[in-house]
């Protein structure tokens, strides 16, 4: 008896809970990034689980950003833990800009826009010696980067 090997997108729906229904979360069960997006392998390539899950419903990758409608309105604040990161479900997947992503994200947010924050999600103050800052002008909290790193390396 010979055992057929699992095609990548049987591998990929093995990691993916649909047990909410058509309209619930389906989050990815397997690896997360440390943003807490899924991470698939897919042809010995990694790529982001719910952009795969995209992929699988329209035959095409996103050309943008892939926004989770899911959060949208969620009261969820995002972060690393936010649970709609994982989700997989390709209901609740739409390819907008980054500029369209970003701005549904922050209309929501009970602390306002990206810009008019003055602390982290975890309650860090945005200061000048505590931000840094990425290709993209994007503002990251120094404390909670040296803590990630700490907890990192007393993992291993």
């Amino acid at each position: 008896m010979t055992v057929e090997p699992m095609t990548a997108v049987e591998r990929f729906w093995r990691n993916v809970d649909r047990s909410a229904g058509a309209n619930g979360c389906w989050p990815w069960i397997g690896a997360l990034n440390d943003r807490g997006y899924g991470i698939a392998s897919v042809d010995s390539r990694r790529i982001r689980a719910h952009r795969f899950a995209y992929f699988l419903l329209n035959g095409q990758m996103p050309e943008g950003d892939t926004d989770h409608t899911c959060h949208n309105g969620s009261g969820c604040v995002g972060g690393s833990r936010c649970r709609h990161r994982a989700c997989c479900n390709p209901a609740h997947l739409e390819d907008v800009t980054r500029k369209v992503n970003r701005k549904r994200g922050n209309a929501q947010d009970v602390r306002g826009t990206q810009a008019e924050r003055t602390h982290c999600p975890q309650g860090h103050e945005y200061t000048d010696a505590n931000t840094w800052r990425d290709r993209n002008n994007y503002r990251f909290c120094r404390t909670c980067n040296r803590e990630r790193h700490r907890t990192k390396k007393g993992s291993k």
